[in-house]
This record gives C-alpha cells, sequence and structure tokens, in this order.
C-alpha cells in the first residue's frame, strides 16, 4: 500500500486534476468527509489528509511514502531526509513584504537599516533578507499578520500569497514581489 500525503485546500484543488489524468480518484471528497485516511478507487493507493506543514514530517518519519508539498512548506521544514524528485508547476504564489502607509521597508532596507517582520515563515524570511545583506529582526506569527503592525509591532509582514495581502482595509501596501519560490 502507498500512502500519498497531502492538504486540504488550494494545493489539494491542484493536485486533484493531475491525479485523475493518472487514473487516481479519492473514493470521498476531502472537503465534506470528516476522515483523515481516504481510500482511492486504486487498491494499492491511499490519501493522507494532513496538514500542510505536516507533509514533509509524515514521509521523513515514514507515515507516508510520498507527498505533495509547497517548496515553502519544504525550506520551513528544512528538508532533512527528503527528496524533491519534481516541482509540479501547481500552487504558485509570491512572497510578499507589507507594511502600513507610510513605511517604506525597501527604502529601509537599501539605507542598511535593521527591520522588524512578523511572518509564519521563519526560515524563508531568514534566507530573504540574508541574501540581500540586511539585519532582520523576525517575529514568529501564525495568523493574522496584517493585525500586528496595527498595534505597533512590527513594521512589516513577510508571507506567501497567491494575490496581494490584505490592504485597503487594513492600510497595508504591499511592497513589489520579492521572489517567486524560496528556492529559486
Amino acid at each position: 500500500m502507498i500512502t500519498l500525503a497531502l492538504s486540504k485546500g488550494r494545493l489539494f484543488e491542484e493536485a486533484l486534476p493531475m491525479l485523475n489524468k493518472m487514473g487516481i480518484e479519492p473514493l470521498e471528497s476531502p472537503e465534506t468527509s470528516r476522515r483523515l485516511i481516504l481510500q482511492t478507487n486504486r487498491p494499492d493507493l491511499r490519501l493522507l489528509i494532513v496538514r500542510a506543514s505536516d507533509v514533509p514530517t509524515y514521509v521523513q518519519f515514514g507515515a507516508a511514502d510520498l507527498g505533495i508539498a509547497g517548496s515553502d512548506v519544504l525550506v520551513e521544514h528544512g528538508g532533512n531526509g527528503l527528496y524533491q524528485p519534481v516541482d509540479l508547476g501547481i500552487g504558485r504564489c509570491r512572497m510578499c513584504l507589507a507594511a502600513p502607509v507610510g513605511v517604506n521597508v525597501e527604502e529601509k532596507m537599501r539605507r542598511g537599516s535593521r527591520v522588524r517582520v512578523a511572518t509564519k515563515y521563519i526560515e524563508t524570511a531568514r534566507l530573504f533578507f540574508e541574501a540581500r545583506g540586511v539585519q532582520a529582526d523576525l517575529i514568529k506569527l501564525y495568523g493574522s499578520m496584517e493585525l500586528a503592525p496595527l498595534v505597533g509591532w512590527p513594521r512589516s509582514s513577510l508571507t506567501w500569497s497567491p494575490r496581494a495581502p490584505p490592504s485597503k482595509q487594513t492600510g497595508w501596501l504591499r511592497s513589489k514581489p520579492s521572489q517567486r519560490s524560496p528556492l529559486d
């Protein structure tokens, strides 16, 4: 039995047509089923539905034989003991550096100022700022990145987004997309 780990959401929605082209169909919808292990129409393959950030861990420690995860997840995980055989070309996102109106983070970075950034992606942010020679205080948050600067800390946020981060409702401006993938 082969176990494929993947997460619900956009990546699953984009992977499903690929699986279907290979003749693989889940017997239940992961969006409506509460089951975390889904059988497929193939008796030798099952799907393990886990949090996106857990996919590499399930593969690394043998609970799944392979997984579908974003490169951001692999960078944050560290990738120890994992092999990425192919980029599936799905789940494309851009890293967005955003700040409240009136705060020009890019200018601060050019001047060599130290920046303070809230992010869920500490390792990706570390690599991003290190590659640019920028000293950054990184604050680990798991959600509501746009809230942190509104309460006075930090003055910017770094996140992955398939679209622009919230702006009109929160008074944020999005900087130019910084990079397509932390692995490029």
